[in-house]
């Protein structure tokens, strides 16, 4: 399969975003737990990277670790093919150019999928 580079993912929905202090090591005070969702529309078979910014934004020295738990929730198909999805890898880690973290998900699809729908939980641990 082929990679196609990377797209940014125009459809996210943060279902909810709360935060927690804590007393951590290196200053840190506070989790930042964010809650979302992802549609992508699939426009070529083979294996391209999808990335999307979430969370509020961040001086570089605030944040001191991020955490990405994502799961495919749900295809879109064209039920008249054969259809393949996969999630190869996923990744979250702060952009020093946005201020916020920056989730990707390397995903492969053959056949009759139009879309794929991702849930995901991103965990920041931040000083303040």
């Amino acid at each position: 399969m082929v990679c196609a580079g990377t797209m940014d993912i125009a459809d996210v929905d943060v279902v909810r975003q709360f935060e927690t202090p804590v007393r951590g090591p290196d200053g840190a005070n506070r989790f930042i737990t964010v809650v979302a969702t992802a549609r992508i529309p699939l426009r070529n078979e083979g294996t391209e990277t999808y990335t999307c910014r979430v969370g509020p934004v961040f001086e570089p020295h605030e944040v001191l670790g991020v955490s990405c738990l994502p799961s495919i929730a749900a295809l879109a198909l064209n039920l008249a093919e054969l259809a393949e999805c996969s999630m190869h890898s996923f990744n979250a880690e702060y952009d020093a150019d946005s201020g916020q973290v920056e989730v990707s998900f390397e995903l492969s699809a053959v056949g009759a999928v139009d879309s794929v729908g991702i849930v995901f939980s991103v965990t920041i641990l931040a000083a303040a």
